[in-house]
């Protein structure tokens, strides 16, 4: 119900396997038509699933959506640790660990070596920008909270 009314969605998360893509698989389900997912990931991890992996399988999915990939520049993916999603303006998810410790068992590896995460929720109405920037999508900039 809380990603429901944004029209723009960013997800920043250095590595995407396939128990991370069954979360943004189910977050996407929430979303309204035409709202706009950014994913900024890369593709250097062991069993990560490419940015454009991510696109192909999305789109598919969910064709109502305007899905955008990227891969992230060196800078970028040196500067941030922690996952990131944005929901609009309006509201972040901070997560110590990759998305895929709400996900399953990874069907590949067959452990899940992420369960324990820090979560913080951030309200960023009143903030600064933060640039996450892509190979392809240029700067994308971020309103996030003072803290």
């Amino acid at each position: 119900r809380y990603a429901y009314p944004e029209d723009r969605v960013v997800i920043y998360d250095k590595y995407i396997n396939s128990a991370g893509m069954l979360f943004i698989q189910d977050l996407c389900s929430r979303l309204s038509n035409n709202t706009d997912v950014i994913i900024i990931t890369s593709s250097k991890g062991g069993n990560c699933l490419s940015p454009n992996q991510i696109k192909i399988a999305l789109n598919k999915k969910f064709p109502l959506l305007n899905i955008s990939t990227d891969e992230g520049t060196p800078a970028c993916l040196k500067s941030f640790h922690d996952r990131y999603i944005f929901f609009g303006e309006r509201l972040m998810i901070e997560l110590t660990v990759g998305t895929d410790c709400f996900g399953p068992i990874d069907s590949i590896t067959g452990n899940h070596n992420n369960r324990e995460s820090a979560i913080y929720i951030h309200d960023t109405t009143d903030g600064y920008y933060v640039d996450l920037n892509g190979k392809n999508l240029g700067k994308i900039n971020i309103r996030w909270r003072k803290q």
